[in-house]
C-alpha cells in the first residue's frame, strides 16, 4: 500500500506479557505468526482486533518504506 510516495508495510509482533514485552516472534502476517507460535490464525487475528488489555502481547506495527 503506498500513501504519500511512501510505501506502508506492517509487521505483526508478539511479546511476552510481563512488564518488559520482550519480543517473541515477528511475522509479515497474522498467518506467519500463528503458525510461528503454533496458533490458530483466527485466533491471532482475533487479539489483534480486541482491547488494548485483551490483546497485551499483540502488536501491528507500521513499516515505513521511502521510495
Amino acid at each position: 500500500m503506498k500513501i504519500d510516495g511512501k510505501e506502508i508495510k506492517y509487521l505483526y509482533m508478539a511479546t511476552t506479557k510481563d512488564k518488559y514485552e520482550l519480543p517473541i516472534a515477528v511475522a509479515d502476517s497474522t498467518k506467519e505468526l500463528a503458525d510461528m507460535l503454533g496458533m490458530n490464525h483466527k485466533t491471532v487475528s482475533m487479539y489483534m482486533c480486541k482491547s488494548n488489555e485483551f490483546r497485551k502481547g499483540f502488536y501491528k506495527i507500521n513499516v515505513e518504506d521511502e521510495e
